[in-house]
């Protein structure tokens, strides 16, 4: 019995000290484990601290910084997709163009570029008034206060989707002129300006701004345009300066006294002729896409109407966008004021643009437009677009005069305000240094 206790014992060791192995083994384990989970925890901190920069900003991502997002056309995305527009203030995410990763600095021009269109002088009986009401992209509509059609205008103007503001008649240099009712003269002291601008504001249902009809002279007075302008900021309402003269005032005063406020760049009907017409609008598009965007100024005159119709398709297919006064001012500050100066760019040429013209306009287009638009002809336009002008209105909103034809020349080398900084050019549509007034402006 004594030999055999020895080997029962044995077994019981060898078994003890696999224990221990075993036990030594899984704390090997465990340890190993942890570290490896550790290492991992602070490997995922590492590399989560690479998505943000110095200040504590987030990385770039592809999205635009906060309260940066360039304002759209009301609803419709970023990426020109109908849908809700984002709220103010909220990233644009990657719907807001380009590529992930780049970021749009605040204040960087649109990247479509867009153009502003201001269709002066509504309120009489125009023929070509229907057609432009059914233009199928925006327009701003500068109605003549206290005229027989300025109110129906006005209101019709606004249930197709266009923008309306007041067209409010000034003195001209040429006192012969007949500006229309509840004009400002330079002789008129502040309060009776004051009341003239309230009560044509009043007059023209919706309006959302002013611009001046002719106003050579009255544009030119700071204490004239102080007390028109005083007016728009209590009234919330932008101001447009045709510049109709070099001599305006008009954009100084407006940054001087913080109203939201445009310079017209080209006016693009002063000769009665189509193609005329065509060519100042490819000016203006030229502009847009050197700039961003670009405003120019029309009537309510057959071929005007025609040459817009006409070029519309191709110039959507180029890619602009046609938007109002509004959204133009909507840009971030730093991009619009420096866009109110003309530019040197060559009158028409279709290559600066970057793109060709197209033969049609995207079927898509094509199938929303009305006839007029689609077709070339003018034979197959509307007749309320072939017909001339009413006979309601004055001679000088009817036809071209030397008057009108010196206040747009092609070419003016001096004169811009100070508060339009890049003076020099081609496009200017202000009066020369003589400062006539165009009766249709």
């Amino acid at each position: 019995m004594a030999d055999l206790e020895p080997q029962g014992r044995e077994p019981n060791r060898w078994t003890g000290r696999q224990q221990v192995i075993v036990a030594v083994f899984l704390l090997f384990a465990a340890a190993a484990g942890a570290a490896l989970g550790y290492l991992a925890y602070w490997a995922q901190q590492e590399a989560g601290a690479g998505l943000v920069e110095d200040g504590g900003a987030p990385a770039s991502t592809g999205l635009r910084p906060q309260g940066s997002a360039v304002p759209l056309h009301p609803g419709e995305r970023a990426g020109g997709e109908p849908g809700e527009e984002p709220e103010p203030g909220e990233p644009a995410g990657d719907e807001a163009g380009g590529e992930p990763g780049e970021e749009e600095p605040a204040g960087h021009a649109p990247a479509r570029p867009r153009i502003a269109i201001v269709i002066d002088d509504w309120g009489y009986d125009w023929s070509a008034a229907p057609g432009f009401l059914d233009f199928p992209a925006r327009l701003t509509v500068a109605v003549l206060p206290f005229l027989p059609h300025s109110v129906e205008q006005a209101e019709k103007a606004l249930a197709a989707g266009h923008e309306v503001i007041v067209h409010m008649p000034m003195e001209p240099l040429n006192g012969a002129l007949d500006i229309g009712p509840g004009g400002v003269y330079v002789g008129m002291d502040e309060e009776a300006i004051a009341r003239a601008v309230r009560e044509a504001l009043a007059a023209v249902p919706g309006a959302v701004g002013l611009n001046n009809h002719m106003g050579s002279r009255a544009t030119a007075e700071p204490a004239v345009m102080r007390a028109v302008l005083r007016v728009l900021k209590e009234e919330g309402k932008f101001f447009v300066d045709s510049y109709t003269t070099a001599a305006t005032v008009g954009p100084a005063v407006a940054r001087e006294l913080g109203v939201p406020f445009a310079v017209n760049q080209v006016f693009l009907d002063h000769e009665s002729d189509e193609e005329y017409v065509k060519r100042q609008i490819r000016r203006l598009a030229n502009l847009a896409r050197q700039r961003g965007y670009a405003v120019g100024i029309g009537h309510v005159r057959p071929h005007t109407y025609r040459a817009l119709a006409e070029m519309l398709p191709e110039l959507l297919a180029e890619g602009f966008e046609f938007v109002t006064l509004s959204e133009v001012l909507s840009i971030p500050e730093g991009t619009w004021v420096a866009s109110a100066a003309p530019s040197d760019e060559p009158p028409d040429s279709t290559a600066a643009s970057g793109a060709a013209a197209p033969a049609a306009a995207p079927e898509a287009w094509s199938a929303a437009m009305p006839a007029a638009v689609q077709e070339t002809s003018g034979a197959e336009l509307p007749v309320a677009a072939r017909e001339t002008s009413s006979a309601e209105a004055p001679a000088a909103l009817q036809t071209s005069s030397a008057e009108d034809e010196a206040a747009a020349p092609e070419t003016l080398d001096a004169g811009l305000p100070s508060a339009v900084p890049e003076a020099s050019s081609a496009d200017t549509p202000a009066a020369d240094p003589a400062g006539s007034d165009s009766p249709r402006a």
